[in-house]
């Protein structure tokens, strides 16, 4: 932040991409405050945006910020269809991730969703993709 911070090409920051998703997310939400306030600290303009830990769910993240305290602040998710089953139709992939968008548990969070990485990810086939041995070999 202090190199580069301040400029012109800096619009968002995401402190760490895809945090597992066992993380300990009081640990995790407390690495984002000190994060934020790191970013703002230089720069108040750029947002500042954090990841869900694969946990899109309004009860887990809208506590991480005050509601009075939300300016330029963003919730990155990533939606993956690869653990969902294969379907032999493309639709059902559009339309599974339209359910996704759509379910409560994204529509009531409270800070502006991205939805990052935008990759239907159909299928497992990198090696660690499933996780650092986290037995997610099922596929």
């Amino acid at each position: 932040m202090k190199r580069w911070g301040n400029h012109p090409a800096v619009h968002a920051l995401e402190p760490v991409n895809e945090p597992w998703w066992f993380s300990d997310i009081p640990v995790l939400k407390g690495f984002y405050r000190a994060a934020r306030n790191i970013v703002r600290s230089i720069n108040p303009d750029v947002l500042f945006v954090f990841h869900d830990a694969f946990i899109t769910d309004a009860n887990t993240w809208n506590d991480t910020f005050p509601d009075d305290d939300m300016e330029n602040v963003v919730l990155d998710t990533h939606k993956y269809l690869a653990w969902n089953g294969r379907c032999e139709w493309i639709g059902k992939y559009c339309d599974d991730y339209g359910s996704m968008m759509r379910s409560d548990s994204i529509q009531n969070i409270k800070y502006p969703v991205w939805v990052g990485e935008w990759s239907l990810a159909t299928d497992v086939c990198a090696h660690w993709l499933g996780g650092f041995n986290d037995s997610n070999t099922e596929y």
